[in-house]
């Protein structure tokens, strides 16, 4: 019996080589400014209807005032969508005299107490909607202010975390806001956006299709200031 030589590594084809890591694919993140938070609203369920997760989405809502102060709730004017609501109707035949729901009331634990009041069931896709603070010295619009500012209700882009978009570490505001999404070269003009009482949303998308999708309803739902970047892996870079 003849024996066979065992083939050489010039005979193997590159492509039948295993890698020696998984390489991340390229992610794409988008994101814009809206004039209210109703345009990222329904972005947001146009995604959870299309069976994204609630990973690849990023968020900052500017607040009129500080978090903790009970009387911000009472200056949301958030408007709602008309229709019936049958999770209401049942609670107001159970206990017509239930008083409106208050700060301590509203959803806590992995989520901003005012999540719920301002993304209603979208408060149930989304988790880790905390609050921080951009202060006005970070846009550069007069660096004497340190203590105005504006509170938001964000959320980190845990898909662009994850991606490798960098600027998380940085800390403070520019860091949450590079959580959020947003590029650090682009921090300084989407923190005037926000100060100025825009709504900021981001998405991260590794399937090409789906970033065209997302794209689309960004500027389909009053999207301005879009950008779009595409983050490759530093192992791709590498390669």
């Amino acid at each position: 019996m003849t024996a066979v030589a065992p083939p050489t590594a010039t005979e193997v084809p590159p492509a039948a080589r295993a890698a020696a890591f998984p390489t991340a694919p390229l992610a794409t993140v988008l994101g814009g400014l809206f004039p209210d938070v109703q345009g990222p609203i329904k972005i947001m369920r146009a995604l959870r209807a299309a069976g994204a997760a609630g990973d690849t989405v990023g968020l900052a809502v500017p607040l009129p005032g500080d978090p903790e102060d009970p009387q911000t709730l009472e200056r949301l004017n958030v408007s709602r969508r008309r229709g019936f609501d049958p999770v209401g109707f049942l609670m107001v035949v159970i206990d017509p005299h239930r008083p409106p729901p208050n700060y301590q009331s509203l959803i806590q634990g992995q989520n901003a107490p005012l999540t719920r009041r301002i993304l209603g069931d979208l408060a149930n896709w989304l988790v880790g909607v905390k609050t921080f603070r951009i202060p006005a010295a970070l846009t550069g619009a007069d660096a004497g202010k340190e203590t105005d500012g504006v509170w938001v209700l964000g959320r980190s882009n845990h898909a662009a975390a994850v991606a490798g978009l960098e600027g998380a570490a940085l800390g403070g505001a520019l860091g949450a806001l590079a959580g959020v999404g947003v590029p650090v070269d682009l921090g300084h003009a989407y923190a005037q956006g926000v100060i100025g009482g825009q709504v900021l949303l981001t998405t991260c998308e590794t399937d090409a299709g789906r970033a065209r999708r997302d794209r689309k309803l960004l500027h389909k739902h009053g999207g301005t200031e879009i950008y779009e970047r595409v983050i490759v892996s530093p192992r791709r870079q590498q390669g």
